[in-house]
């Protein structure tokens, strides 16, 4: 195992950078740090820097972000690559970015900055997202390979940008509110229900490889969507798949599959649909 070290004073003085009026206008402060692939893992004597604006630590051991508590300037932190394990920071207030990707995260409760804009939290064990409805400003949600089952608490009706691929979702319900999102992929996930698309909305690309939709009447869902592109290969429904089945169901339909929808396959899909054969 890597033995991690503590930040030392003298790695503090050749990281600090930027040196900025402060926001009190009394003086001027180092306001920017950096230090990665450093092993380090306690950072305190950090603490008393508390104009720093930009702050990171990527590639290291670190398992707490609690030496940021009193840095109530920070703008963009970078923790990704460390051993973090929950995050307990207080409601940062100008803070904008925050990259926690590739950590040991399980849950993301109750956490609340106003001006937060970038949230990555792909790449790690997360398994429940709750109560961030207090990220009013969010646009960019990463949670990319990570653990979670359901789509419930997602929906936050600023984002732009979602990632979710390789989870183990099994439902798109809690995402109706991504009125924002003009594309979503879920590849490699659980998904067998597609209730709970935004619409109306702004999706028009929707990214479903690898995942358990049974048949084509699981479309059925998507009705009413703007959707123009869908791709659900590597599902068990596209075996032997009828595409104007799929073009009868998602009307505005262009490319399905990442081939085009043809004429022919519209004009075939107005026709009204044979009933299924009696058993």
């Amino acid at each position: 195992a890597v033995e991690a070290v503590p930040l030392s004073q003298e790695t503090i003085h050749k990281s600090l950078k930027g040196l900025s009026k402060t926001i009190d206008g009394k003086g001027f402060a180092l306001t920017q740090f950096e230090v990665t692939d450093q092993r380090i893992g306690d950072f305190n004597l950090l603490q008393p820097y508390v104009h720093l604006r930009y702050v990171n630590f990527s590639n290291n051991e670190i398992t707490s972000l609690k030496p940021l508590e009193n840095m109530t300037y920070l703008l963009s932190i970078n923790f990704s690559k460390n051993k973090l394990v929950n995050v307990e920071l207080p409601a940062l207030q100008f803070l904008q970015i925050m990259d926690l990707s590739n950590n040991r995260l399980v849950a993301i409760q109750d956490m609340a900055m106003p001006m937060l804009r970038v949230l990555k939290l792909g790449d790690n064990q997360i398994e429940k997202v709750e109560r961030i409805e207090g990220n009013v400003a969010l646009k960019v949600l990463e949670l990319h390979n990570n653990k979670l089952t359901t789509c419930q608490g997602l929906g936050l009706s600023t984002l732009t940008d979602i990632t979710l691929t390789g989870n183990q979702i099994q439902s798109t319900s809690g995402l109706e509110t991504l009125v924002e999102v003009t594309s979503l992929d879920l590849s490699a996930n659980a998904i067998a229900a597609l209730d709970g698309l935004p619409k109306p909305g702004k999706l028009t690309k929707l990214t479903l490889r690898q995942n358990q939709l049974p048949g084509v009447e699981a479309l059925d869902a998507l009705a009413g969507t703007e959707l123009t592109e869908i791709d659900i290969t590597e599902n068990p429904l596209a075996e032997g798949l009828d595409r104007v089945k799929v073009v009868r169901r998602v009307s505005n339909l262009k490319t399905l599959n990442s081939s085009p929808v043809t004429d022919e396959e519209r004009v075939a899909s107005r026709e009204p649909e044979a009933p299924p054969p009696e058993a």
